[in-house]
């Protein structure tokens, strides 16, 4: 349950995303109030590779972009309930870039999103 497979960044290779919440370590170490730390390796190459590490609540994949909902303090303004911020696949880097940021309201944010922290599909999501 913590591993489940993703395209990120619109190569014909999967990438795997990791819900270090869903490891047996102890309760709390990978969940905060900005969610939990979900990270997103590369398998392209021989070795795998971490190309993006993040508290998110929950994030979609579109093909060469990265959509998260993350805690409003990425947008600039810890006032804010969430933030969407897109990541970009970066070839030359070989890294998820931050391409865009935008504050949304609670639940506008988790229609957004395809799914959790803890790598569960969100019911009735509108991304793809």
């Amino acid at each position: 349950g913590a591993f489940v497979p993703v395209e990120v960044t619109g190569d014909s290779t999967p990438e795997l995303a990791v819900a270090l919440g869903q490891l047996p370590c102890p309760a709390g170490a990978f969940r905060g109030p900005a969610g939990g730390t979900v990270q997103f390796w590369s398998t392209a190459a021989r070795a795998p590779r971490l190309i993006l590490e993040q508290q998110m609540h929950g994030f979609s994949p579109r093909g060469g972009l990265l959509v998260t909902l993350q805690h409003g303090g990425a947008c600039g303004a810890a006032s804010i309930a969430r933030c969407l911020v897109t990541y970009r696949w970066d070839a030359g880097k070989r890294l998820m870039l931050a391409a865009a940021r935008a504050p949304v309201a609670e639940a506008e944010g988790l229609a957004a999103i395809t799914f959790d922290q803890d790598l569960r599909r969100v019911a009735g999501a509108t991304a793809q």
